[in-house]
């Protein structure tokens, strides 16, 4: 055997050779593997050999490009530029801008809107409730219940109302002893005693009315309450639930109809809701923002589509684009309706928007005090007075 070893002895050499060579270039390959790849000699240099932490920090000088050198006008204005933006803003100023109720003060001129009582010849017994009613002469509580104004044949009539109120009384209170008489309020069907709240503004001049909830589009996840209307329960039952809504011993002049389930595919429900709210005699505001409503007619009601609405998301400056559109409005068609939420940001610009609008002159008075044209030619009116039937 020891003869086989010494004539194979080469072959073992080069075999075990060729082991330790295949050893070497794995383990060779095996480290730089681990190694990271370097991009420059300066990366290599910035670890230690077992490439754990770095051991120098190298900042190189970046190459700029030449700046031609600014003129004195432009060193004044970066230098007027830098004082505006580091000049702290007053907390004070801050505050004031945020918009508050009681900013609105008491609007002058309240005159009382008559009558503060429900009067009785517009009201008839339905079951256990009293809902309103025609007069037995035929006349409707929108009219009799609501504001006379005049207005002079070279303005444009603006109508508002805010809707939603009479949740918070305080808040219901500040809005209406802050906003002009011809702003008409829409009563939440929730609203904390409600009779009280309602003879107030109607005291302050204000023409009254109570939101109609349509069911919610996404009723399973949001209920709109137990006075709001409902696609699950019957025909019926919904106008029991628009009658009991308007069941208050207080002036109403119709209902502002809020957003929710109202399309072709309700169009019965719808019907025989506005049928009802017209056997009132009473007025429909569609306020949803959609075109489900348009498509119901029903001959006899005094109805009006909202222009504009400014619900409770939108901020000022929001807001005061709407109000452009609602001025382009008017004067292209004489009137423009607007329903707006009772957000402090929504109230407190529409207040500031109306004090904009020109005192109303006649031609005579206009002639006499040497006015040729007018600035903003824009009348803030109740509901009542861009309504028909």
């Amino acid at each position: 055997m020891l003869k086989q070893l010494k004539q194979k002895k080469w072959l073992i050499i080069i075999t075990l050779s060729i082991l330790v060579l295949l050893a070497a270039t794995g383990y060779f390959f095996a480290k730089m593997k681990s190694e990271p790849v370097y991009l420059t000699k300066i990366d290599r240099i910035m670890y230690d050999k077992k490439n754990r932490s770095p051991k120098y920090v190298l900042t190189m000088p970046e190459k700029r490009a030449q700046q031609k050198k600014p003129s004195p006008i432009e060193e004044k204005q970066s230098a007027e530029e830098i004082s505006t933006v580091s000049e702290p803003e007053d907390i004070n100023d801050i505050i004031r801008a945020i918009p508050q109720l009681s900013s609105l003060g008491e609007a002058p001129g309240k005159t009382p809107l008559h009558p503060f009582e429900r009067e009785e010849k517009f009201t008839r017994q339905d079951g256990d409730l009293i809902v309103p009613s025609l007069s037995p002469e035929g006349k409707r509580p929108w009219i009799a219940y609501g504001r006379k104004v005049n207005v002079q044949p070279n303005f444009y009539k603006v109508a508002v109302v805010i809707k939603n109120i009479g949740l918070n009384p305080k808040e219901t209170d500040l809005i209406a002893n802050g906003l002009p008489a011809e702003v008409s309020l829409s009563f939440s069907p929730y609203t904390v005693d409600a009779e009280n709240q309602i003879k107030k503004a109607r005291y302050l001049g204000h023409e009254t009315y109570m939101d109609l909830l349509l069911s919610s589009k996404d009723f399973l996840k949001s209920d709109t309450g137990p006075l709001a209307m409902s696609i699950i329960s019957s025909i019926d039952d919904n106008i029991r639930r628009m009658k009991q809504t308007l069941s208050v011993n207080v002036p109403l002049g119709g209902v502002i109809i809020n957003p929710g389930q109202a399309d072709k595919e309700n169009k019965e429900r719808t019907e025989k809701l506005l049928s009802s709210i017209k056997e009132m005699g009473l007025l429909m505001i569609d306020a949803t923002g959609e075109d489900g409503i348009d498509f119901v007619k029903v001959d006899g009601l005094a109805r009006k589509k909202a222009d504009i609405l400014i619900d409770e998301n939108l901020d000022q400056q929001q807001i005061s684009q709407l109000l452009k559109q609602a001025e382009k409005i008017a004067l292209e068609q004489g009137q423009v309706l607007i329903v707006a939420s009772p957000k402090p940001a929504a109230v407190v610009t529409l207040n500031k928007w109306q004090k904009t609008f020109s005192p109303q002159l006649t031609y005579e008075q206009m002639r006499e005090n040497n006015i040729t044209t007018v600035e903003r030619p824009f009348a803030l009116v109740p509901v009542s007075a861009i309504v028909v039937e």
